[in-house]
């Protein structure tokens, strides 16, 4: 029998609301047959070049090819704007799945762009009051700083990365139903483009269930596992 390995993308940011951590944590407590997860930091917070859209794909690419090396079938897990990373990778090295959790595929229909130029002047207005020293330190200590270039790599990423959901890697999709930065179409596009055989999307209606329900326990009850280990198994 076949061993998967999952690799687990982070959102925008390294921590609590924009990673898959907690769903790591769930599965390494309750683990599936030949399944192993693992989670995988897509650029250095602290090295700026290493979010542009080409760095993350190489340092992920070292990943996959070692764990294929290793006798793992690598299936991704991309979450936010990593779901664009993920199909990237998923269409150029022909693997086996993708699952996308809160896919984040439009900029200007949603709120993302916005939030994106309010992070910039925040990190520009910290510095016209505080000076670049103790506002470098401001935003280390708020896990903030290089927010500028983070998010216009992120943008430029989103943008790259979109027509490569047209592929026919099989497919997983979440999203919750209060979500703001993942809208339906997002979801209805992927099913667009996709030409895959096995391909499913699922809008979770739990009350609250918006663009961060990946850190929220009730995400790992019931049949959001269940399908995940639904599509492993057939993939």
């Amino acid at each position: 029998m076949k061993k998967i390995k999952v690799l687990l993308f982070h959102g925008f940011m390294i921590h609590d609301r924009h990673d898959l951590r907690h769903l790591k944590a769930y599965m390494d407590e309750n683990p599936l047959d030949n399944v192993e997860f693992e989670l995988v930091n897509l650029y250095d917070r602290k090295v700026f070049s290493s979010s542009k859209n080409k760095n993350m794909k190489n340092t992920v690419k070292e990943i996959i090819l070692k764990n294929q090396q290793d006798g793992f079938s690598v299936v991704l897990a991309g979450y936010s704007f990593s779901c664009g990373v993920a199909s990237s990778l998923a269409k150029e090295l022909n693997l086996s799945g993708v699952i996308y959790f809160a896919p984040s595929i439009q900029l200007l229909k949603t709120k993302l762009f916005p939030l994106h130029l309010k992070n910039a002047f925040k990190a520009v207005k910290l510095r016209i009051k505080h000076g670049k020293k103790k506002a470098d330190k401001i935003m280390e200590k708020t896990k903030t700083r290089g927010i500028i270039p983070l998010s216009y790599h992120i943008v430029g990423a989103m943008l790259q990365n979109k027509k490569t959901f047209k592929n026919s890697i099989p497919y997983l999709a979440f999203r919750g139903n209060k979500d703001t930065f993942c809208l339906d179409e997002d979801l209805k596009f992927i099913a667009r483009k996709s030409s895959a055989l096995f391909r499913k999307s699922i809008t979770n209606f739990g009350e609250g269930w918006d663009h961060y329900f990946v850190y929220k326990e009730e995400f790992y009850k019931d049949y959001i596992v269940n399908e995940i280990k639904y599509f492993l198994e057939r993939i």
